[in-house]
């Protein structure tokens, strides 16, 4: 069967409906459609003089005025016969049904219950309806008559049908509403403008234990649990006359229930206008608020006790500072601010660990363990201010815990303890000064001890020998060989005694910062050279190889020949002495930068690198003993040392270790070309130390 088409006039003033009804015709398998839309009455009537639809959908309330309305206008618009019109709306009235029935709309469909199906199947019976009637005139009157009225008594069981499912309807949504104001956990009530009771709700009868046919059309302020006061319903007969001029009404207040139970409740009026905007109806309400305002009073009181203890904190010279479980700063007092330098502004909101030197200290030990005993206690905390300075603390942690026994926050209260460890520092320091001068003087008698011990043993020897040799020539007794041979000893001893003695007279001058320099021009060369010769037979007995490397063209230096000679005498006596048998000696001059360099170096015993800086002390000997292989009072290096600076010089020791030999390096400032003529002056006084 082909699909019939229609012409459709669909006045919506909501895009939304549009598009859904558009849809809907467009799943209708019976007939297709040409729909021209329309947002206003206006619009549809202007559209509607261009061409004539087979049907018109309207929206009972459009943007300039209501469907009524536009019925009107449509009668005076048209002066052929009248365009069948289905009215949609969403406002399920009676009275509008049948305003619009009687204005000639064929059908009253309420948008909440419009299916596919539904729009569909009305439309095609109003269409259905109007085809019949066209028909229908081209009969004579009195069929017409007939078929009008039975038309007309089936549209008005139709009708009939219609009012009496919206009437059931309505009754299902007075009973919703019934169902929603009594189960309103809030006192609801509806009162006229006289303030009489009109309704009330499960739970103000509830609280009043009072029914409702006790209560309707009597004041409400006469309701028992208004009479707590006559100030009470006073200010309600006030309130309700504003509101039945239209003013919304809200105060708080307190009511009586039954049992005299006392509420406070957030009491308000609120008037109920019609489509006019004429007050018509009160709507009553209260809300208990009893809990919440002791709960305000207990939020009161106790913001008033965090206050007075805020001051209190801010009163205490110590800082007191509160964190989070993460360690996030919460709260930070005065004493914390003049603690560290940071204001409350800064802080709050910081890690607490940027104020401590070793962070990992605080993760590791301390917040460890306070998170395990609940409680702990750091005698001494080393913090940064923000200035730099470390502030030593003592710490006192606590944990705070909620009802359920968790930790929400951590409380430190620190007390600056910087003054005390700076004088437990001092004390210390001077602690150990006392304790190394005590070593350091105790070290010096066991030396001078050792140093005696070692001048008596190093006299005693040479005379006991002088004296040994001196009795036997007493005698007469030698032969002539032995007598040679006895004064050859007692002069060595004797020349033994005198190098002993001058080392110690060298030693007392030093010690007195007494002495004399002869000051010339003098070439190290030379020096070298005389001392090697006077020491040509101590090396060649022990088969010690001399090795002297001398530089071109080395210049002279300002000093004394006889203490120059001293030096470089002690430095080769002393790599004789401690070089073995077979063993190499380097005596090396050179120039480095504007100095005269002479380097003795040895194949020998070396030097530890325990003694190697004291190798230049007086009365030091790595072996000190008088069973020691080695002779010698321990003086040579010391006064090459003094003389060495005595002259503007520098004597320097180096050993790899025991048994690697030790090189002995001694520096002199050479002279310019003009000071090599300068004329030096007499003889004088000077410092050998």
């Amino acid at each position: 069967m082909a699909q019939a088409h229609y012409q459709i006039l669909f006045l919506e003033d909501s895009p939304v409906d549009r598009v859904l009804y558009s849809r809907f015709l467009r799943q209708d398998t019976l007939a297709t459609y040409q729909i021209t839309e329309a947002k206003s009455g206006l619009e549809g009537l202007t559209k509607l003089a261009e061409s004539q639809p087979d049907l018109i959908l309207l929206d009972y309330q459009l943007q300039d005025m209501n469907g009524l309305e536009f019925l009107n206008q449509l009668q005076l618009q048209l002066s052929s016969p009248q365009i069948p019109v289905i009215i949609l709306t969403g406002i399920r009235d009676e009275e509008i049904a049948v305003q619009a029935m009687e204005n000639g709309v064929q059908d009253y469909i309420v948008k909440d219950k419009i299916t596919p199906q539904g729009l569909c199947r009305a439309i095609h019976e109003v269409l259905e309806k109007t085809r019949m009637m066209k028909n229908m005139q081209t009969l004579y009157i009195p069929i017409e008559q007939a078929e009008l009225y039975r038309n007309l008594r089936k549209l008005n069981a139709s009708l009939e049908k219609k009012v009496q499912k919206r009437t059931e309807e309505l009754a299902a949504s007075e009973s919703k509403y019934r169902a929603i104001f009594n189960q309103r956990y809030q006192f609801t009530g509806l009162l006229d403008l006289e303030g009489m009771v009109l309704e009330l709700n499960q739970a103000a009868l509830k609280f009043t234990g009072l029914q409702l046919a006790e209560v309707v059309n009597c004041p409400i302020w006469e309701i028992y649990c208004w009479q707590i006061s006559q100030a009470t319903q006073d200010q309600l007969k006030q309130a309700i006359a504003r509101a039945a001029q239209g003013e919304f009404i809200s105060y708080e207040v307190e009511v009586q229930g039954i049992d005299n139970q006392i509420l406070t409740i957030d009491f308000s009026i609120r008037p109920l206008r019609n489509d006019a905007g004429e007050v018509v109806m009160l709507i009553s309400e209260g809300r208990d608020i009893t809990e919440a305002k002791l709960n305000e009073a207990k939020r009161k009181q106790a913001e008033a006790i965090l206050k007075f203890q805020a001051q209190i904190l801010e009163e205490i010279h110590d800082a007191v500072i509160t964190t989070d479980i993460n360690g996030i700063i919460q709260s930070w007092n005065l004493g914390a601010e003049n603690y560290y330098g940071y204001t409350a502004a800064e802080m709050i909101g910081q890690s607490v660990s940027i104020l401590y030197v070793d962070p990992v200290e605080l993760e590791t030990n301390i917040m460890s363990t306070l998170l395990a005993k609940g409680r702990h206690e750091v005698e001494v905390a080393a913090c940064r201010a923000k200035s730099g300075d470390i502030v030593y603390i003592n710490l006192r942690l606590s944990v705070i815990r909620d009802n359920h026994g968790n930790i929400t926050h951590i409380v430190g209260c620190s007390h600056d303890i910087t003054k005390q460890q700076a004088a437990i520092k001092e004390r210390n320091d001077i602690l150990k000064q006392e304790q190394a001068a005590r070593k350091q003087s105790e070290a010096a008698n066991r030396i001078k001890d050792e140093f005696l011990a070692v001048v008596s043993h190093e006299l005693r020897t040479p005379l006991n020998s002088i004296l040994g040799w001196a009795s036997l020539l007493k005698k007469g007794k030698l032969k002539p060989e032995e007598t040679d041979k006895a004064l050859s000893i007692i002069e060595r001893n004797a020349k033994l005694q005198v190098y002993l003695i001058n080392d110690l007279l060298d030693m007392s001058r030093i010690y007195q910062g007494k002495g004399t320099l002869e000051v010339s021009s003098v070439n190290l060369a030379t020096i070298i050279s005389a001392v090697s010769e006077t020491l040509f037979l101590a090396p060649k007995t022990k088969k010690i190889q001399i090795q002297t490397i001398i530089a071109a063209n080395i210049g002279l230096v300002a000093g004394d020949p006889v203490r120059l000679q001293q030096i470089v005498w002690n430095l080769l006596s002393n790599a004789v002495k401690f070089t073995p048998h077979g063993g190499q000696i380097e005596v090396r001059l050179e120039c480095v930068g504007f100095d005269a360099q002479i380097t003795v170096s040895d194949t020998g015993k070396g030097i530890s690198s325990e003694f190697l800086p004291y190798i230049f002390d007086y009365f030091r000997q790595e072996d000190s003993s008088t069973t020691r292989e080695f002779g010698g009072l321990g003086l040579g290096l010391a006064i090459a040392r003094n003389l060495a600076e005595l002259h503007g010089g520098t004597i320097q020791a180096d050993s790899p270790g025991l048994g690697q030999g030790a090189t002995f390096t001694f520096r002199l400032p050479l002279m310019n070309a003009n000071s090599e003529n300068a004329d030096y002056p007499q003889p004088q006084d000077g410092y050998l130390a």
